[in-house]
């Protein structure tokens, strides 16, 4: 054993020897004593952020009636402004035709948008923002009663008692989530701030820049010069003076080989200690962020230099040249870069662009959506899906906009069996960023499928609710909506209106009836709704509570009854009756009695998956959810229990829907879809469009290939697991601009990160590698 100590020491003595490694252990000194002064301040935050603005045309309306008002808080905020600024906030409302598309940019990049947070923020300057007789009706919290209280207030406790007062005032359009706000310093001085990013918005763009520094001079740079000076180790030991020398010892040669290879690992553990190690100092003691996570990236990143050194030392025992065994290495990180993007590439158009998201029987056709929101129909004459009911050319929601702004919106065309039609909403962007009040769209088999507008909705509603006589209810925050239909040329000037204004203006009220009490329930912006087939009852849920609403003999809705499950998050439901599925993203799935809400039977999912699709039998007879790992879950509609049974695509399962006569709809996430009968587990009938050449080339090609090589990207991705703690990763919040993303709805298209499987594959790489080298030094002679 001392033999194989002595090899290793020797090793470890190269490394610290190498010249390499001072430089670049001097190289990461320097650059942490450039960083180590950046720092960032936490204060309360005294001005509107712009994704506190959650809805700005509403609060842009409640303004400008302020004119019209007496004793209100907009009617006084309406009184501070001068001339100009009114009549600048009036044109917002009766924008230029012509500027209306050019100005829609974004959420953060918006003038309109931007135009009110001026606004508003030059407000939170004025000592005459408060007006008691304006507040009095207007419910306070704690802390602002406490600074209303105080007549000695500081110019910052004053617009922070402001901000208090204007969120209260509109509480349905403000939503201040976190009172923090985040400057960046230096040394002393402040750079930057405070930053417009609440500190939840600002947190997983803090870990996406620390991963990426780590990342690059670590996993690229760190690597690369390991491999650099490694490069030799191995085939300098099987020269022949070096090799005599070394089996004149008591070690076997497969031992040595082990040996060797392990300290040439000491040069990356080197690296990657003082450059992780450095980076975890300043972050806890500069930023006050002492992220012990961290600390994985070492062996992490050690791990990620093996997968290559280990090619690299078998090349170096086969042609005993370092050159060579550089070379080889290279073409393999290049080979596996290939690899890696062109599976992920064609994974990201085949599977999730094109494959099948959602499922729709309409009458006696069925219909399925694709990842871009497109609409297909089987011909059945030809086997394949034919695209219809196409958005418009001219449609602002398209390409990449349509797939970041829209990607938390479910789109799911509902059948109106008494109109013989579908209905789907048509998301639009709004003037002031984000996404505008949709419009709903109808198609039928009859005009060919073709997309006809029916009305610009008032407000952002999640879904289309048919009731069994043929009313179209459409729920959103403030209210529930009943299309009633509309004339041509009434349609028409809804259209043009919504689409100059981005939905502030629609021209729909006609069109549109209020079927609610007046008493709604208390509503996010991430609620989800579902109508039992049978009885009509509403179920909503948002933010931990789940209410059921039932319909009157005039048709409205009134709050019957509410539950408090204790879990804020957000979920996912399907209602039937006797019993509803409920989703929700800590992993519960709840069978819940639709008629008193309580709970029949819980599953309780594996850690870090969640809830993608739930579905029930029009019948009431089943229900099933869909996961993001793509498994599927059934239960017994009449008693709430789960199934045994399993469809054969659960674990590759990307859609799942019930035909009316109760039997299940399954997607395999490609092209085709088979109906099963989930009493007998027996499959009925499929619906298989034959893959082309790309499907065909991926699957017999490149998912072989990626299967059996190793995934070394894919540690880079255990980084940001575990810096963040989330399992389960939005598959395009990289690609897209900080904020735009919602993390926390369940629509979201993720990936569910196992840790284990990750450690595991490269692992076997590693360990075949090294018995390779061991087998063929032990039968060559040196």
């Amino acid at each position: 054993m001392s033999a194989y100590a002595a090899i290793l020491k020797d090793s470890f003595r190269e490394a610290i020897a190498s010249r390499v490694l001072l430089i670049a252990l001097i190289g990461i000194v320097v650059v942490l004593l450039l960083l180590a002064p950046f720092g960032l301040s936490t204060d309360k935050a005294i001005e509107l952020r712009p994704g506190e603005l959650t809805r700005p045309e509403a609060l842009l309306k409640k303004l400008t009636a302020g004119a019209d008002q007496q004793q209100t808080p907009a009617a006084h905020l309406w009184s501070l402004l001068d001339d100009g600024q009114q009549e600048r906030l009036r044109r917002l409302l009766t924008p230029n035709p012509e500027e209306s598309v050019s100005r829609r940019r974004g959420p953060r990049g918006n003038p309109s948008r931007a135009e009110i947070l001026n606004q508003l923020n030059g407000l939170l300057t004025r000592n005459d923002f408060h007006d008691a007789d304006s507040w009095k009706n207007v419910p306070l919290s704690d802390e602002t009663r406490q600074l209303l209280d105080r007549s000695d207030l500081t110019q910052v406790e004053q617009q922070r008692r402001n901000l208090l007062l204007l969120a209260a005032a509109f509480s349905g359009e403000i939503d201040i989530y976190d009172s923090n706000a985040i400057s960046l310093t230096y040394a002393t001085a402040t750079i930057i701030g405070p930053l417009p990013l609440t500190p939840r918005e600002f947190e997983p763009i803090f870990e996406r820049v620390v991963v990426t520094v780590v990342g690059v001079f670590l996993g690229f740079f760190g690597i690369l010069g390991s491999l650099l000076v490694t490069a030799g180790i191995i085939p300098r030991t099987f020269e022949p003076g070096e090799i005599s020398l070394l089996l004149s010892k008591p070690v076997r040669r497969s031992w040595l080989f082990v040996t060797r290879f392990l300290g040439g690992c000491i040069f990356t553990l080197l690296y990657a200690m003082v450059l992780v190690a450095g980076i975890w100092l300043l972050l806890g003691l500069r930023m006050d962020r002492w992220r012990h996570e961290l600390l994985w990236c070492i062996p992490v990143y050690v791990f990620l230099f093996m997968i290559y050194y280990s090619v690299s030392a078998i090349a170096g025992v086969i042609w005993r040249n370092s050159i060579v065994a550089l070379t080889i290495v290279v073409l393999f990180w290049l080979g596996l870069t290939v690899i890696g993007t062109t599976q992920r590439v064609m994974e990201d158009n085949l599977i999730r662009q094109r494959g099948i998201r959602e499922m729709t029987v309409a009458g006696p056709d069925l219909l399925t959506v694709d990842g871009n929101r497109n609409t297909y129909v089987w011909n059945a004459d030809e086997n394949r899906w034919d695209l219809i009911f196409e958005v418009p050319p001219d449609s602002q929601l398209r390409g990449f906009v349509q797939r970041f702004l829209a990607s938390d919106q479910r789109f799911l065309p509902v059948y109106d069996t008494t109109a013989d039609r579908i209905l789907a909403l048509q998301l639009s962007a709004s003037r002031f960023g984000g996404l505008g009040a949709p419009q709903l769209v109808a198609g039928s088999a009859a005009q060919d499928w073709v997309r006809q507008p029916q009305g610009r909705v008032p407000d952002a509603a999640p879904a289309v609710l048919v009731t069994g006589d043929g009313r179209v209810l459409l729920p959103t925050r403030q209210a529930i909506y009943q299309f009633n239909g509309q004339s041509d040329q009434e349609r028409r000037r809804s259209d043009f209106l919504g689409t100059i204004t981005g939905g502030l203006i629609s021209g729909a009220s006609k069109a549109f009836e209020e079927v609610n009490s007046k008493k709604m329930p208390a509503l996010g912006d991430d609620f989800v709704a579902s109508l039992c087939p049978v009885s009509d009852v509403l179920l909503m849920y948002s933010e931990g509570k789940l209410h059921r609403l039932i319909p009157t003999d005039e048709g409205r809705y009134v709050p019957e009854q509410s539950r408090d499950l204790g879990s804020p998050d957000a979920g996912v439901i399907a209602a039937a009756d006797p019993y509803s599925i409920l989703g929700l993203a800590d992993g519960r799935l709840l069978v819940i009695n639709t008629t008193t809400l309580e709970t029949q039977h819980e599953v309780q999912l594996p850690e870090g998956v969640l809830p993608r699709v739930c579905a029930a039998a029009p019948d009431g007879s089943g229900l099933a959810v869909l996961t993001h790992d793509e498994t599927v879950l059934l239960f017994d509609g009449s008693t709430g229990q789960p199934l045994t049974w399993r469809i054969p695509e659960s674990g590759h399962c990307t859609a799942i829907a019930y035909s009316p006569g109760g039997t299940l709809l399954a997607s395999d996430g490609v092209l085709a879809v088979h109906e099963y009968d989930v009493s007998t587990g027996t499959r009925l009938q499929s619906w298989a469009e034959r893959p082309g050449g790309a499907y065909q080339f991926y699957q017999y090609v490149i998912l072989p290939l990626w299967t059996v090589l190793p995934r070394p990207y894919q540690l880079d991705e255990f980084v940001t697991y575990v810096m963040s703690g989330e399992k389960t990763v939005v598959v395009n919040e990289q690609a897209a601009p900080p904020g735009l993303v919602n993390r926390d709805s369940l629509q979201q298209d993720r990936q569910t990160f196992q840790p284990v499987s990750v450690i595991r594959n490269n692992a076997i790489f590693v360990l075949v590698m090294l018995i390779l080298g061991c087998v063929y030094i032990s039968r060559r002679d040196f």
